[in-house]
């Protein structure tokens, strides 16, 4: 087999274009508006497990919006800070703000104003992806990093780590580095002895 060229570049960043939205098109397409001038719903808070896409797409709207993540880990002055933004976009009709945490707003042990405004956003559940888009979220990966890896590679992967794109990224892009130092081809055998580490 031949030598595999390799990205050697940062990942791209993330956009909205970039994320595979799965069962999450209403999420996307309410921060899809906010770009197009659509202030309909300018507050929206969105929660999900560890690795279902929050982070991703508060990533993807921090050039125009405040973005606050983890909102179930904010400290005390993480917290009048949020409120006091989010008490004064009230007043700007153009400003936007999304949150992010573990579980919905109303579960969250939060100062009663703040937990209170929270409640008042848009809210969605960001929910993991199925098999088949994990599958084409992997395969989007591999092309915006210019990785060339055997076809059987994703099933692969997908079969052997948590079904968690941040793992699953990871674990594409150490890949992607041992298989540079070892001038090997990104394929199942390399995958086979990455996976004999800690992963």
């Amino acid at each position: 087999m031949s030598q595999i060229p390799l990205s050697l570049g940062e990942p791209p960043a993330p956009t909205l274009a970039n994320f595979v939205a799965g069962e999450n098109k209403n999420a996307v397409q309410s921060l899809l508006n906010l770009t197009q001038g659509q202030y309909n719903n300018r507050f929206i808070y969105l929660w999900g497990i560890s690795g279902s896409g929050c982070s991703h797409l508060l990533q993807a709207c921090a050039d125009w919006a405040d973005c606050f993540d983890d909102c179930q880990s904010l400290n005390d002055e993480q917290q009048r800070d949020a409120f006091v933004q989010f008490t004064q976009a009230l007043i700007e009709p153009t400003r936007c703000l999304i949150f992010a945490g573990d579980r919905p707003p109303h579960q969250l042990n939060l100062r009663d104003d703040l937990q209170s405004r929270l409640t008042q956003c848009l809210v969605f559940e960001v929910k993991p992806l199925s098999e088949q888009d994990l599958r084409l979220a992997l395969a989007l990966t591999i092309a915006e990093r210019g990785i060339q890896a055997s076809p059987d590679l994703i099933d692969y992967l997908i079969n052997r780590l948590p079904r968690n794109m941040g793992k699953l990224r990871a674990a594409l892009d150490a890949l992607d580095r041992l298989s540079l130092e070892r001038k090997k081809p990104l394929n199942i055998a390399l995958a086979r002895e990455f996976l004999g580490g800690d992963w």
